[in-house]
């Protein structure tokens, strides 16, 4: 189980090594990020649409917008590209027991005692609109047992809530 190759060279790396040991599969926990760095992503998204764009100043403008995503991909494309079995999960920002930016905890605490700062909830203008989903720790944990479990192979899992938010639409649901 592959949490660290977020790069497209790690991974190379990673396969160059563990290849010739034949594993059954290789399970990369990937991020949603690759769709911002994709052609046509849909509503509600679909693994299918991680796909870069054709035209290469588009890919390019993608990918310095989103270099965590085109990182993310580049990682996907050279693990598929390897040959060996995998199954790629693709998961939303991480909340919950193990989430080390401590992100859920900052909103929470924010929107409980904003009214003591005496200012609103603080939503970049930039960011205040745009979507985002989430995805619960241990339902990633849960997701990698299922996948060896099954005996799957060759197979991209999008792992998150169905729902989306925005960190405006956030704060309220927070509150």
């Amino acid at each position: 189980v592959d949490f660290t190759s977020s790069k497209k060279g790690m991974m190379e790396e990673a396969v160059r090594v563990l290849g010739p040991l034949n594993p059954d599969v290789y399970i990369f926990v990937s991020a949603a990020a690759v769709y911002d760095v994709s052609a046509n992503p849909q509503n509600p998204l679909q693994e299918s649409d991680a796909v870069r764009p054709a035209d290469p100043t588009l890919k390019e403008s993608y990918s310095e917008h989103n270099v965590f995503g085109d990182n993310m991909l580049g990682s996907e494309e050279a693990l598929v590209a390897s040959g060996l079995p995998y199954v790629i999960l693709r998961c939303g920002d991480l909340i919950g027991p193990r989430d080390t930016t401590l992100r859920w905890w900052q909103y929470q605490v924010w929107t409980e005692h904003f009214d003591l700062i005496g200012a609103g909830f603080p939503v970049p203008s930039d960011y205040e609109h745009l979507p985002f989903s989430l995805t619960y720790g241990d339902d990633v944990g849960k997701a990698v047992v299922s996948v060896i479990n099954k005996g799957v192979v060759n197979e991209i899992y999008n792992i998150a809530m169905e729902k989306t938010f925005t960190l405006a639409s956030l704060s309220t649901v927070a509150v």
